[in-house]
Protein backbone atom coordinates (compact mmCIF):
# COMPACT_ATOMS: atom_id res chain seq x y z
CA UNK A 1 0.00 0.00 0.00
CA UNK A 2 1.30 3.45 -0.88
CA UNK A 3 2.22 5.56 2.17
CA UNK A 4 -0.24 8.33 1.24
CA UNK A 5 -3.11 5.87 0.87
CA UNK A 6 -2.25 4.30 4.21
CA UNK A 7 -2.14 7.72 5.88
CA UNK A 8 -5.51 8.65 4.34
CA UNK A 9 -7.09 5.45 5.69
CA UNK A 10 -5.71 6.07 9.17
CA UNK A 11 -6.98 9.66 9.26
CA UNK A 12 -10.56 8.92 8.23
CA UNK A 13 -12.66 10.08 11.21
CA UNK A 14 -15.76 8.19 10.10
CA UNK A 15 -14.10 4.83 9.50
CA UNK A 16 -16.09 1.90 10.92
CA UNK A 17 -13.38 -0.61 11.76
CA UNK A 18 -15.70 -3.56 12.41
CA UNK A 19 -17.62 -3.09 9.17
CA UNK A 20 -14.35 -2.72 7.29
CA UNK A 21 -13.04 -5.97 8.75
CA UNK A 22 -16.26 -7.76 7.73
CA UNK A 23 -15.97 -6.46 4.18
CA UNK A 24 -12.33 -7.49 4.03
CA UNK A 25 -13.13 -10.97 5.32
CA UNK A 26 -15.97 -11.41 2.83
CA UNK A 27 -13.71 -10.32 -0.03
CA UNK A 28 -10.98 -12.79 0.92
CA UNK A 29 -13.40 -15.63 1.67
CA UNK A 30 -15.27 -15.40 -1.63
CA UNK A 31 -12.05 -15.04 -3.62
CA UNK A 32 -10.24 -17.90 -1.89
CA UNK A 33 -13.29 -20.16 -2.27
CA UNK A 34 -13.35 -19.51 -6.01
CA UNK A 35 -9.58 -19.93 -6.20
CA UNK A 36 -9.54 -23.13 -4.14
CA UNK A 37 -12.17 -24.68 -6.40
CA UNK A 38 -9.84 -24.14 -9.37
CA UNK A 39 -6.63 -25.20 -7.60
CA UNK A 40 -8.05 -28.48 -6.22
CA UNK A 41 -11.51 -29.08 -7.71
CA UNK A 42 -11.93 -32.54 -6.15
CA UNK A 43 -11.19 -31.38 -2.59
CA UNK A 44 -14.12 -31.88 -0.21
CA UNK A 45 -14.94 -28.57 1.48
CA UNK A 46 -17.76 -27.28 3.69
CA UNK A 47 -21.00 -26.91 1.68
CA UNK A 48 -21.96 -23.29 0.99
CA UNK A 49 -24.25 -21.26 -1.20
CA UNK A 50 -22.78 -20.25 -4.57
CA UNK A 51 -20.82 -17.01 -4.36
CA UNK A 52 -19.64 -14.51 -6.95
CA UNK A 53 -17.35 -15.79 -9.68
CA UNK A 54 -13.68 -15.37 -8.96
CA UNK A 55 -11.31 -13.35 -11.13
CA UNK A 56 -9.41 -16.41 -12.39
CA UNK A 57 -10.04 -18.91 -15.17
CA UNK A 58 -7.48 -21.59 -14.33
CA UNK A 59 -5.84 -23.22 -11.33
CA UNK A 60 -2.37 -21.86 -12.04
CA UNK A 61 -3.50 -18.23 -11.93
CA UNK A 62 -5.59 -18.92 -8.83
CA UNK A 63 -2.62 -20.51 -7.05
CA UNK A 64 -0.42 -17.53 -7.91
CA UNK A 65 -2.98 -15.19 -6.37
CA UNK A 66 -3.02 -17.27 -3.17
CA UNK A 67 0.80 -17.22 -3.17
CA UNK A 68 0.71 -13.42 -3.06
CA UNK A 69 -2.25 -13.11 -0.70
CA UNK A 70 -1.28 -15.89 1.74
CA UNK A 71 0.10 -13.63 4.54
CA UNK A 72 -3.11 -11.60 4.45
CA UNK A 73 -5.30 -14.71 4.29
CA UNK A 74 -3.56 -16.17 7.34
CA UNK A 75 -3.91 -12.87 9.22
CA UNK A 76 -7.60 -12.46 8.34
CA UNK A 77 -8.38 -16.08 9.20
CA UNK A 78 -6.59 -15.71 12.52
CA UNK A 79 -8.52 -12.57 13.43
CA UNK A 80 -11.93 -14.00 12.54
CA UNK A 81 -14.30 -15.17 15.22
CA UNK A 82 -17.30 -17.47 15.48
CA UNK A 83 -18.29 -19.41 12.38
CA UNK A 84 -15.91 -17.38 10.21
CA UNK A 85 -12.74 -18.75 11.78
CA UNK A 86 -12.58 -22.06 9.91
CA UNK A 87 -13.99 -21.05 6.51
CA UNK A 88 -10.83 -19.60 4.96
CA UNK A 89 -8.63 -22.49 6.27
CA UNK A 90 -11.13 -24.96 4.78
CA UNK A 91 -10.88 -23.32 1.35
CA UNK A 92 -7.07 -23.28 1.54
CA UNK A 93 -6.68 -27.03 2.12
CA UNK A 94 -6.24 -27.90 -1.54
CA UNK A 95 -3.68 -25.12 -1.99
CA UNK A 96 -1.72 -26.30 1.05
CA UNK A 97 -1.85 -29.87 -0.28
CA UNK A 98 -0.13 -28.69 -3.46
CA UNK A 99 2.24 -26.07 -2.07
CA UNK A 100 3.21 -27.71 1.25
CA UNK A 101 3.22 -24.42 3.20
CA UNK A 102 3.38 -26.28 6.50
CA UNK A 103 3.77 -23.35 8.89
CA UNK A 104 0.72 -21.50 7.62
CA UNK A 105 -1.20 -24.75 7.13
CA UNK A 106 -0.86 -25.94 10.72
CA UNK A 107 -1.41 -22.43 12.10
CA UNK A 108 -4.75 -21.73 10.43
CA UNK A 109 -6.06 -25.31 10.74
CA UNK A 110 -5.36 -25.47 14.48
CA UNK A 111 -6.89 -22.05 15.05
CA UNK A 112 -9.92 -23.05 12.98
CA UNK A 113 -10.32 -26.29 14.91
CA UNK A 114 -10.19 -24.50 18.26
CA UNK A 115 -12.85 -22.04 17.09
CA UNK A 116 -15.06 -24.80 15.68
CA UNK A 117 -14.82 -26.77 18.92
CA UNK A 118 -15.69 -23.67 20.97
CA UNK A 119 -18.70 -23.02 18.72
CA UNK A 120 -19.73 -26.70 18.58
CA UNK A 121 -19.82 -26.59 14.77
CA UNK A 122 -19.63 -30.11 13.33
CA UNK A 123 -18.77 -29.11 9.77
CA UNK A 124 -15.97 -26.86 10.98
CA UNK A 125 -14.59 -29.56 13.29
CA UNK A 126 -14.68 -32.25 10.61
CA UNK A 127 -13.11 -29.96 8.00
CA UNK A 128 -10.26 -28.91 10.29
CA UNK A 129 -9.55 -32.54 11.26
CA UNK A 130 -9.42 -33.38 7.53
CA UNK A 131 -6.97 -30.53 7.02
CA UNK A 132 -4.72 -31.48 9.94
CA UNK A 133 -4.84 -35.14 8.93
CA UNK A 134 -3.72 -34.25 5.43
CA UNK A 135 -0.94 -32.01 6.74
CA UNK A 136 0.41 -34.77 8.98
CA UNK A 137 0.05 -37.34 6.19
CA UNK A 138 2.19 -35.45 3.69
CA UNK A 139 4.87 -35.08 6.38
CA UNK A 140 4.72 -38.90 6.84
CA UNK A 141 3.46 -38.46 10.45
CA UNK A 142 1.09 -41.34 9.91
CA UNK A 143 -0.19 -42.01 13.43
CA UNK A 144 -1.07 -38.35 13.97
CA UNK A 145 -2.73 -38.24 10.54
CA UNK A 146 -4.75 -41.38 11.31
CA UNK A 147 -6.06 -39.87 14.56
CA UNK A 148 -7.31 -36.74 12.78
CA UNK A 149 -8.87 -38.64 9.87
CA UNK A 150 -10.58 -41.05 12.24
CA UNK A 151 -12.08 -38.15 14.17
CA UNK A 152 -13.12 -36.44 10.93
CA UNK A 153 -14.90 -39.60 9.77
CA UNK A 154 -16.70 -39.98 13.10
CA UNK A 155 -17.89 -36.36 13.18
CA UNK A 156 -18.92 -36.40 9.51
CA UNK A 157 -20.93 -39.58 10.04
CA UNK A 158 -22.68 -38.06 13.08
CA UNK A 159 -23.67 -34.84 11.29
CA UNK A 160 -24.59 -36.51 7.98
CA UNK A 161 -21.80 -35.17 5.78
CA UNK A 162 -21.06 -38.22 3.58
CA UNK A 163 -18.48 -36.55 1.32
CA UNK A 164 -16.25 -35.72 4.28
CA UNK A 165 -16.76 -39.20 5.74
CA UNK A 166 -15.67 -40.74 2.43
CA UNK A 167 -12.67 -38.42 2.13
CA UNK A 168 -11.49 -39.40 5.61
CA UNK A 169 -12.08 -43.11 4.94
CA UNK A 170 -10.13 -42.96 1.67
CA UNK A 171 -7.20 -41.25 3.36
CA UNK A 172 -7.31 -43.75 6.22
CA UNK A 173 -7.08 -46.55 3.67
CA UNK A 174 -3.87 -45.14 2.21
CA UNK A 175 -2.42 -44.59 5.69
CA UNK A 176 -3.17 -48.13 6.86
CA UNK A 177 -1.42 -49.41 3.75
CA UNK A 178 1.61 -47.24 4.48
CA UNK A 179 1.57 -48.61 8.04
CA UNK A 180 1.77 -52.17 6.69
CA UNK A 181 -1.93 -52.96 7.15
CA UNK A 182 -3.15 -53.27 3.54
CA UNK A 183 -6.25 -55.34 4.26
CA UNK A 184 -7.58 -52.68 6.61
CA UNK A 185 -6.64 -50.16 3.93
CA UNK A 186 -8.70 -52.00 1.32
CA UNK A 187 -11.72 -52.06 3.65
CA UNK A 188 -11.57 -48.30 4.30
CA UNK A 189 -11.09 -47.37 0.64
CA UNK A 190 -13.93 -49.68 -0.39
CA UNK A 191 -16.08 -47.82 2.17
CA UNK A 192 -15.12 -44.53 0.52
CA UNK A 193 -15.93 -45.88 -2.97
CA UNK A 194 -19.41 -46.91 -1.83
CA UNK A 195 -20.13 -43.50 -0.30
CA UNK A 196 -18.82 -41.53 -3.27
CA UNK A 197 -20.91 -43.70 -5.59
CA UNK A 198 -24.03 -43.17 -3.47
CA UNK A 199 -23.70 -39.37 -3.54
CA UNK A 200 -22.68 -39.24 -7.21
CA UNK A 201 -19.20 -37.79 -6.69
CA UNK A 202 -17.62 -39.50 -9.69
CA UNK A 203 -14.24 -37.75 -9.76
CA UNK A 204 -13.57 -38.69 -6.13
CA UNK A 205 -14.86 -42.21 -6.71
CA UNK A 206 -12.36 -42.58 -9.56
CA UNK A 207 -9.45 -41.61 -7.29
CA UNK A 208 -10.58 -44.05 -4.59
CA UNK A 209 -11.01 -46.85 -7.15
CA UNK A 210 -7.52 -46.20 -8.55
CA UNK A 211 -6.09 -46.43 -5.01
CA UNK A 212 -8.07 -49.62 -4.46
CA UNK A 213 -6.61 -51.10 -7.64
CA UNK A 214 -3.09 -50.22 -6.52
CA UNK A 215 -3.64 -51.86 -3.13
CA UNK A 216 -5.09 -55.05 -4.63
CA UNK A 217 -2.14 -55.20 -7.02
CA UNK A 218 0.38 -54.80 -4.19
CA UNK A 219 -1.36 -57.66 -2.33
CA UNK A 220 -1.23 -59.91 -5.40
CA UNK A 221 -4.99 -59.82 -6.06
CA UNK A 222 -4.56 -58.96 -9.73
CA UNK A 223 -8.12 -59.82 -10.78
CA UNK A 224 -9.57 -57.44 -8.18
CA UNK A 225 -6.90 -54.88 -9.05
CA UNK A 226 -7.85 -55.00 -12.72
CA UNK A 227 -11.56 -54.70 -11.90
CA UNK A 228 -11.08 -51.62 -9.68
CA UNK A 229 -8.65 -49.92 -12.05
CA UNK A 230 -10.86 -50.56 -15.08
CA UNK A 231 -13.75 -48.87 -13.28
CA UNK A 232 -11.47 -46.00 -12.28
CA UNK A 233 -10.26 -45.60 -15.86
CA UNK A 234 -13.83 -45.39 -17.17
CA UNK A 235 -14.72 -42.73 -14.60
CA UNK A 236 -11.54 -40.75 -15.29
CA UNK A 237 -12.38 -40.63 -18.97
CA UNK A 238 -16.03 -39.80 -18.29
CA UNK A 239 -15.06 -36.87 -16.06
CA UNK A 240 -12.37 -35.66 -18.48
CA UNK A 241 -9.43 -36.31 -16.16
CA UNK A 242 -6.94 -37.32 -18.84
CA UNK A 243 -3.96 -36.63 -16.62
CA UNK A 244 -4.63 -39.65 -14.45
CA UNK A 245 -6.57 -41.95 -16.77
CA UNK A 246 -3.57 -43.98 -17.92
CA UNK A 247 -2.09 -43.90 -14.44
CA UNK A 248 -5.14 -45.79 -13.20
CA UNK A 249 -4.15 -48.62 -15.54
CA UNK A 250 -0.50 -48.40 -14.55
CA UNK A 251 -1.41 -48.61 -10.86
CA UNK A 252 -2.84 -52.09 -11.30
CA UNK A 253 -0.12 -53.36 -13.62
CA UNK A 254 2.15 -56.18 -12.46
CA UNK A 255 5.39 -54.64 -11.27
CA UNK A 256 7.42 -56.65 -13.75
CA UNK A 257 6.16 -54.26 -16.44
CA UNK A 258 5.11 -57.21 -18.56
CA UNK A 259 1.79 -55.93 -19.89
CA UNK A 260 2.78 -52.37 -20.79
CA UNK A 261 5.67 -50.93 -22.72
CA UNK A 262 7.63 -47.69 -22.35
CA UNK A 263 5.39 -45.85 -24.82
CA UNK A 264 2.25 -46.23 -22.67
CA UNK A 265 4.13 -45.16 -19.55
CA UNK A 266 5.62 -42.16 -21.36
CA UNK A 267 2.16 -41.13 -22.51
CA UNK A 268 0.89 -41.28 -18.92
CA UNK A 269 3.91 -39.29 -17.75
CA UNK A 270 3.37 -36.61 -20.40
CA UNK A 271 -0.29 -36.21 -19.44
CA UNK A 272 0.48 -36.02 -15.74
CA UNK A 273 3.14 -33.36 -16.29
CA UNK A 274 0.93 -31.29 -18.59
CA UNK A 275 -1.69 -31.18 -15.84
CA UNK A 276 0.88 -30.58 -13.05
CA UNK A 277 -0.50 -33.69 -11.31
CA UNK A 278 2.25 -34.78 -8.94
CA UNK A 279 0.97 -38.19 -7.75
CA UNK A 280 0.20 -39.47 -11.27
CA UNK A 281 3.61 -38.18 -12.39
CA UNK A 282 5.37 -40.25 -9.71
CA UNK A 283 3.30 -43.33 -10.54
CA UNK A 284 4.03 -42.93 -14.25
CA UNK A 285 7.77 -42.50 -13.63
CA UNK A 286 7.78 -45.71 -11.58
CA UNK A 287 5.85 -47.60 -14.24
CA UNK A 288 8.20 -46.28 -16.93
CA UNK A 289 11.20 -47.45 -14.89
CA UNK A 290 9.74 -50.97 -14.67
CA UNK A 291 8.94 -51.02 -18.40
CA UNK A 292 12.44 -49.83 -19.35
CA UNK A 293 14.00 -52.49 -17.10
CA UNK A 294 12.02 -55.19 -18.90
CA UNK A 295 13.10 -53.61 -22.20
CA UNK A 296 16.75 -53.98 -21.17
CA UNK A 297 17.42 -50.23 -20.77
CA UNK A 298 18.71 -50.25 -17.21
CA UNK A 299 20.42 -46.84 -17.22
CA UNK A 300 17.25 -45.04 -18.32
CA UNK A 301 15.21 -47.10 -15.86
CA UNK A 302 17.44 -46.05 -12.96
CA UNK A 303 17.15 -42.40 -13.96
CA UNK A 304 13.34 -42.46 -13.96
CA UNK A 305 13.08 -44.48 -10.75
CA UNK A 306 15.47 -42.06 -9.03
CA UNK A 307 13.33 -39.11 -10.17
CA UNK A 308 10.23 -40.85 -8.82
CA UNK A 309 11.88 -41.38 -5.43
CA UNK A 310 12.96 -37.74 -5.25
CA UNK A 311 9.53 -36.37 -6.19
CA UNK A 312 7.75 -38.70 -3.77
CA UNK A 313 10.09 -37.76 -0.92
CA UNK A 314 9.71 -34.06 -1.67
CA UNK A 315 5.92 -34.31 -1.71
CA UNK A 316 5.62 -36.58 1.32
CA UNK A 317 4.03 -39.48 -0.62
CA UNK A 318 5.33 -42.34 1.50
CA UNK A 319 3.57 -45.19 -0.35
CA UNK A 320 4.65 -43.90 -3.77
CA UNK A 321 8.20 -43.45 -2.50
CA UNK A 322 8.21 -47.05 -1.26
CA UNK A 323 7.06 -48.34 -4.67
CA UNK A 324 9.66 -46.21 -6.48
CA UNK A 325 12.42 -47.52 -4.22
CA UNK A 326 11.27 -51.08 -4.89
CA UNK A 327 11.51 -50.37 -8.61
CA UNK A 328 15.02 -49.00 -8.14
CA UNK A 329 16.10 -52.13 -6.22
CA UNK A 330 14.62 -54.39 -8.90
CA UNK A 331 16.56 -52.56 -11.62
CA UNK A 332 19.86 -52.81 -9.74
CA UNK A 333 19.63 -56.52 -9.02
Amino acid sequence: MHDLLLQFARERPDADGEAARERLFYHYLTTVRASGALVAPRMVTIPHAPGPAGPFTDGEAAARWIDRALPNLVAVAGSACGADAWLIPDSLRGYFWLRRSYGEWFSVARAGLAAAEAAGDGHGRAAMHLSLGLAHRVRAELRAAAAHFDEAARIARDIGWPEAQASAASSMGVIHTELGEPRIGVTRIAEAVAIYRAVGRQASEAVALANLGTLHSAMGDLELANEASTQALALYRETGNVATALTAQLGSAPEDGSWTGPSAARQALERARSAAAREPEIAALTALAHALRVDGRADEAVSHATSAVALAREGGFALLEKKAREALRAIRR
